[in-house]
C-alpha cells in the first residue's frame, strides 16, 4: 500500500508543477529489493546466446578499460590505452580504425568517455573537447568542452557525457554546493538548459552532502535520457525534445540517504552503469548498508525491476565473474552481467584469459568451441543475448 502511496504523492506534485507529466508511473522499490536478493533466470528476458569473440588483437588491441556502444550493424569499441576507437561488424570483424593519438585537430590524448549519437556517429570525450567522427573515422566537428563549461554559471564541473536527440547531455555537480546537475548544449556549444532537481535549496529539505560528491549520472534508454542522483527519489526521463516526464518513483524506505556527510545504511542509484529494457530496468546500486549478501569490500550491486510485475529484486554475486549477475540457464554458460543494451540485444564483454577458465567451470558447447581458438593474447568475447 505505502508504495501506491508515494506514487499517489508525487503524481499530486508533479500535477501541481504545471510541466506536461506523465500521469502514473511505477515505483522501484529498494527498501523491499534489499531482503529479496535471489537468482534471476536469463531465459525469464531473453531467447538465445551467442559468443562472438572480437577481431584481431594485432590489428586493434583491446585493453582494461574500453567503451562498449553497440550499433545495429556492428559495435563501437573505444580504447583508452591506445586512444583510439574500432568498428566492428556484427561478425566481430574490424572495419575501421577511427582517431588518433595527439593533442591536433581530430586527435586527442586519452578518451574519458565515448558514445554514439542517434545517427551512428562515433563522439570522442576528451579533457577538454568532443569530436565527432562518422564510421569511416571521418572528422565531422569538435566541441570546445572549455567553451561549454565558460557558459555554465555556477561553472559546474563536467563529468560523463551522453547524446540526447541532437544535444549532448553532460552530467556532474556544482563544486559549490555538492549538487548534481546536467547541462544540456546543442553541436555549437550553446548551454540550452541546466537541470537541477533541487532549484531552491532553502525552500526545500534537501541539504547538500558535506565534503560528498553528489554527482549526477545517467543512461540511455531507445531515444530519450533517464537522469539520477544521489538522493533521487524520482528517476526522471528526458526525450529528444528534453521534455522531462518522471520514469520511475524510488522508494529507498530506510536505506535513504541521508543528508550531511552521514551516509551508513544507504544506498543510492548509479544510473551510469544502468540500463532498461522493453521488460526490465537494470539498475546498479552503490550501498553503504549492512546486507548479508554484498561481497566483501564490494559497495556495488545490481538490481533488476521487473516491469510487469512491479517486483524488484538483488542479483546474486557470482565469484566467478566477481560480479551480480543473471543466472545463465540458456545453454548452461557463464553468469550474465549486461554491459550494454541495444535494440533487442544486450551484451557482455568478458575478457579471453577469464573466458578460456570460464570455458571449463561452466557447461556451455559453445563457450567450450570459441575457448578452442582463444590465447592469452586475444581479444575479449563479445556475450550477446537476444531479449523476447
Amino acid at each position: 500500500m505505502k508504495l501506491y502511496i508515494v506514487a499517489f504523492l508525487l503524481l499530486l506534485l508533479s500535477g501541481c508543477s504545471g510541466k506536461n507529466e506523465t500521469a502514473f508511473f511505477p515505483v522501484i522499490d529498494i527498501e523491499a529489493a534489499a531482503g529479496n536478493c535471489k537468482e534471476v533466470m536469463l531465459s525469464r528476458y531473453c531467447s538465445k546466446i551467442e559468443y562472438l569473440p572480437l577481431g584481431s588483437e594485432n590489428e586493434f588491441p583491446v585493453g582494461e578499460r574500453f567503451f562498449l556502444f553497440p550499433q545495429a550493424d556492428g559495435f563501437y569499441i573505444g580504447e583508452s590505452s591506445n586512444s583510439k576507437c574500432a568498428y566492428f561488424g556484427t561478425d566481430g570483424k574490424l572495419k575501421n580504425t577511427i582517431g588518433s593519438r595527439g593533442r591536433a585537430k581530430g586527435e586527442y590524448i586519452s578518451i574519458l568517455h565515448a558514445g554514439a549519437d542517434r545517427y551512428g556517429n562515433m563522439v570522442i570525450s576528451d579533457f577538454d573537447k568532443l569530436t565527432l567522427y562518422d564510421k569511416n573515422g571521418e572528422l565531422k566537428g569538435i566541441l570546445d568542452l572549455g567553451l561549454v563549461r565558460s557558459k555554465t554559471e555556477e561553472n559546474i564541473q563536467l563529468y560523463d557525457f551522453l547524446p540526447i536527440g541532437d544535444y549532448y547531455a553532460f552530467y556532474g555537480m556544482n563544486p559549490a554546493t555538492s549538487n548534481a546537475q546536467t547541462v544540456f548544449v546543442d553541436t555549437l556549444g550553446n548551454v540550452v538548459m541546466v537541470y537541477n532537481p533541487y532549484p531552491d535549496e532553502k525552500g526545500t529539505a534537501y541539504v547538500p552532502m558535506s565534503g560528498k560528491r553528489n554527482t549526477a549520472s545517467a543512461y540511455l534508454y531507445k531515444d530519450s535520457l533517464v537522469v539520477a542522483d544521489s538522493y533521487s527519489d524520482t528517476l526522471f526521463r528526458f526525450d529528444p525534445q528534453l521534455n522531462r516526464i518522471p520514469a520511475f518513483a524510488v522508494h529507498y524506505g530506510k536505506y535513504k540517504m541521508k543528508s550531511g556527510a552521514e551516509r551508513d545504511g544507504s544506498i543510492t542509484v548509479n544510473a551510469r552503469n544502468s540500463m532498461e529494457t522493453e521488460s526490465f530496468v537494470l539498475l546498479s546500486l552503490i550501498s553503504w548498508a549492512d546486507l548479508p549478501f554484498m561481497a566483501p569490500d564490494n559497495r556495488v550491486t545490481s538490481l533488476v525491476y521487473d516491469k510487469a510485475t512491479g517486483q524488484a529484486t538483488i542479483l546474486p554475486y557470482s565469484e566467478a565473474m566477481e560480479q551480480y549477475c543473471f543466472t545463465n540457464d540458456i545453454d548452461g554458460g557463464a553468469p550474465f552481467a549486461p554491459d550494454a543494451v541495444y535494440g533487442d540485444k544486450i551484451y557482455q564483454v568478458i575478457d579471453a584469459i577469464h573466458f578460456i577458465e570460464l570455458s571449463k567451470e561452466y557447461g556451455s558447447p559453445e563457450m567450450k568451441e570459441i575457448a578452442k581458438g582463444l590465447d592469452e593474447n586475444s581479444n575479449p568475447v563479445l556475450v550477446v543475448a537476444t531479449l523476447k
